[in-house]
């Protein structure tokens, strides 16, 4: 945590906490292990919620939650959103962060422009799998839907 910026210390903590909280990486879980496909929609819902909300409190500015450079806030979504990019869309049909940005929904241009950044990351970029390993991995997660 910054520890000049009370502020930023602050929108860290709160970052996380949305994340953490009943709108982040839960309902992602949630998604991936739903056997019911009408559920499908609310847990979409809640998670591109969690997402827009994590957005809104960010530097609008970016790329990274805090600004030009990588906060405790983004290395708790990285990982997640490494994963469940793929995943939702293997399994679920549906994308973790929308690919067109609607008028009414700003906060995926913002995470689009996270997202960028992120991939762009020496360290990510040495760490992260492939989409087939997180696809093989999560099978089981999937449950009887694991075959789109």
């Amino acid at each position: 945590l910054p520890h000049d910026d009370a502020l930023a210390r602050s929108r860290v903590r709160h970052g996380i906490k949305i994340l953490n909280g009943d709108k982040g990486i839960g309902p992602m879980y949630g998604l991936l292990m739903n056997q019911d496909p009408e559920q499908d929609a609310s847990y979409t819902t809640k998670i591109h919620k969690g997402l827009e909300e994590f957005a809104r409190i960010a530097c609008p500015t970016g790329p990274f939650f805090l600004g030009e450079t990588i906060s405790l806030a983004d290395i708790m979504l990285v990982p997640f959103w490494d994963q469940f990019r793929y995943l939702l869309r293997h399994y679920r049909a549906t994308e973790l962060i929308p690919v067109v940005a609607e008028d009414n929904k700003p906060w995926v241009k913002r995470l689009h422009k996270w997202a960028a950044a992120v991939e762009e990351n020496e360290i990510f970029q040495k760490y992260s799998f492939e989409e087939e390993r997180y696809i093989g991995v999560y099978v089981t997660y999937a449950g009887a839907r694991s075959t789109p």
